[in-house]
């Protein structure tokens, strides 16, 4: 049944297709557009926003050196960096979007085809507004791929629909928030278990690269894998 909301007669998706031309376009075409945004400072500049304004949020809220649960924190901080990412539009965990986006992506997956529809919404405000000069986001990116292929006359042009590119969208959102997310409030609880592994990853990180925002290009040093 989920597989029939994001693949059938006007909509083809990465995760749930089967292996063919239209499969191999869209992926392709989705891991070279994310390729092109993850080596900009884009992303670096929206992670470090968005964290800490998390940061600052729980400050806030919760105040310090007391518990909390962390668990729609940590949600709302991964949608809106994956929202941040693709559409340039950031959540906001009492808006009425995010509320159905968590409810559709890990409560109740069988009303995805109501995120479908949101999400093409979007889509299509930005292929509306679409200026070659100017990309903005992730969607930005595909929707330049889709030109590209259409005035090359690529092979691939016919499967990067616009239909088909909102459907591949929703694949990113779904599967990556959940999981990032997910994985982030695991990482949470083992060093909350154990501070040393905590302290000694925070000592890394000011060695290393001290108070600037982390980027792309400091990945290649993998210093808390050394020791």
């Amino acid at each position: 049944m989920e597989a029939a909301l994001h693949n059938n007669e006007r909509y083809s998706d990465i995760i749930f297709n089967d292996y063919g031309h239209t499969w191999e376009s869209l992926r392709r075409v989705s891991h070279t557009a994310m390729r092109k945004y993850a080596k900009s400072d884009d992303l670096s500049k929206v992670v470090d926003e968005v964290v800490r304004e998390t940061v600052d949020l729980i400050k806030n809220k919760h105040g310090l050196n007391k518990p909390f649960a962390p668990k729609l924190l940590v949600y709302n901080m991964v949608a809106n960096i994956v929202g941040t990412i693709v559409f340039s539009q950031k959540f906001d965990i009492e808006q009425d979007e995010l509320i159905k986006f968590k409810y559709c992506f890990t409560d109740f997956q069988s009303d995805l085809d109501e995120m479908m529809k949101y999400i093409m919404d979007i889509y299509t405000s930005h292929n509306d507004t679409y200026n070659r000069g100017v990309i903005r986001d992730f969607c930005d990116t595909l929707i330049m791929a889709k030109h590209e292929a259409v005035e090359q006359d690529k092979l691939t042009a016919p499967y990067l629909t616009d239909e088909n590119l909102a459907a591949s969208i929703n694949d990113l959102l779904m599967g990556g928030v959940e999981t990032s997310s997910t994985t982030f409030e695991w990482m949470l609880l083992f060093m909350a278990y154990h501070p040393k592994y905590q302290q000694k990853l925070r000592d890394e990180i000011t060695r290393e690269i001290g108070d600037k925002v982390p980027m792309v290009d400091d990945k290649p040093s993998e210093f808390i894998l050394k020791n």
